[in-house]
């Protein structure tokens, strides 16, 4: 599957006590780590949004990558995705990731395995509602109650 991913590190990183996204981790900045995760998982096309005059640390950083461009964002976050999303060439429409520049787990050690696919809800084809789950196995029938009456009042 193709899809799109947005960095947004525009931020001043005022509650990490600056700017996060420059700290290196692990040996290598933080917004390398998540520039390097979106494009390892195939995404198509990277927009890194960081702030105005920030372009060149942003080339600095990610260089030898490739399908990454730099957006400048916005005074609030809000405004630095919407700058992110304009300037996807697939438009906001199609499938797409948007990440904060934030340290992967676990801070510079080995990255985390994928998660496990998420199980099958959907029966082939997926249309309609899942049927009822067969009892585990050695499980006792249910037996239906019967509603308590209330009193007409």
């Amino acid at each position: 599957m193709s899809f799109s991913g947005i960095i947004v590190a525009a931020g001043s990183g005022s509650r990490a006590g600056g700017d996060k996204q420059w700290r290196a981790l692990g040996g290598k900045p933080v917004l390398r780590w998540s520039a390097e995760a979106l494009l390892n998982a195939g995404a198509d096309e990277l927009v890194v949004v960081v702030a105005a005059g920030a372009e060149d640390r942003a080339a600095e950083t990610l260089a030898g990558l490739s399908n990454w461009r730099t957006v400048a964002g916005g005074a609030v976050r809000a405004e630095s995705v919407s700058a992110g999303l304009a300037a996807l060439t697939s438009g906001p429409h199609g499938p797409g990731v948007i990440h904060a520049a934030a340290p992967p787990p676990p801070f510079g050690g080995p990255p985390c395995p994928p998660p496990p696919p998420p199980p099958a809800f959907l029966p082939p084809g997926g249309r309609g509602a899942p049927g009822p789950r067969p009892p585990p196995p050695g499980a006792r029938p249910s037996r239906k109650r019967k509603a308590p009456r209330r009193h007409p009042c």
